[in-house]
């Protein structure tokens, strides 16, 4: 039996956006521990949805003059999906000269999606007008407002997804 230390395992702590729309390209920013080596070229995307990636940038920097590489904390990749790929929740890993990170909960939607920062106070609402998906975190607990223009007799779904992305929220809608 082979015992492997954990304390040093490659691991996503967090990707941002956490949704990407079929068709398009999205900049994703992932960090964790141990994402890989800074600089050696090999980083890719294992994904339940076929994509394309480049990479952006990533922190640490790439060393010059042949120096020693640094374990990744960051990457920005760009990811890009064909009109094809199937809606709904997959998920992502990234596949390094250190090994395969574990698994991270993403969603795939067709709609577009409208990044918000959260809003906290009813003074300071944010005008929603459909069809929209929101990206939005949610730390501390904290209740966030939206308004929304409606009509008589207009039919409204609304669905959080927070959970089932694998985020620690319950979330209630008033």
């Amino acid at each position: 039996v082979i015992l492997i230390p954990l304390a040093g395992a490659q691991q996503i702590s967090s990707v941002s956006p956490r949704t990407v729309i079929v068709g398009e390209s999205v900049e994703l920013e992932i960090t964790g521990r141990n994402l890989g080596l800074s600089g050696d070229g090999n980083l890719e995307i294992l994904a339940s949805f076929p994509c394309q990636q480049e990479i952006i940038s990533e922190e640490p920097k790439p060393p010059a003059d042949e120096k020693a590489a640094k374990p990744r904390s960051k990457v920005r990749l760009k990811v890009s999906l064909k009109e094809d790929v199937q809606v709904g929740v997959g998920w992502l890993r990234l596949v390094t000269s250190m090994g395969i990170t574990p698994p991270i909960l993403f969603l795939i939607d067709d709609m577009p999606t409208r990044r918000v920062d959260s809003k906290t106070r009813r003074d300071d609402v944010v005008l929603l007008e459909p069809p929209l998906a929101i990206e939005s975190r949610t730390p501390n607990l904290d209740g966030h407002y939206y308004k929304l223009e409606a009509k008589s007799g207009q039919r409204i779904a609304i669905e959080v997804i927070g959970s089932r992305l694998g985020e620690d929220v319950d979330a209630v809608l008033k």
